[in-house]
């Protein structure tokens, strides 16, 4: 592969990470990964499994960074919400 190449593949990985950051992710199905601004609890409460571009079947909590125990299991039961089918969050 050309270096040059290479290089600007990384720094547009880099770039997309960058502004990524702080946002939820969610997993619809197929696949695919949907981006909000919004907190999972307001998306969801808002919109309920639904997305612009499919159901929501997933939510992809950023692993790695350090995280409190409460937080850890509100983000376990909104998966299993959105396993369930998720339409309980719904307003």
């Amino acid at each position: 592969m050309n270096l040059d190449l290479l290089k600007r593949l990384r720094r547009l990985e880099a770039e997309a990470a960058q502004r990524q950051a702080g946002k939820t992710v969610f997993l619809l199905e197929g696949g695919a990964r949907f981006l909000t601004e919004d907190d999972p609890i307001t998306y969801l409460l808002q919109h309920g499994p639904q997305s612009p571009r499919g159901r929501i079947v997933g939510y992809e909590h950023t692993e790695g960074r350090e995280v409190d125990p409460i937080s850890c299991s509100v983000d376990e039961c909104i998966n299993e919400l959105l396993l369930k089918g998720g339409d309980d969050v719904c307003v």
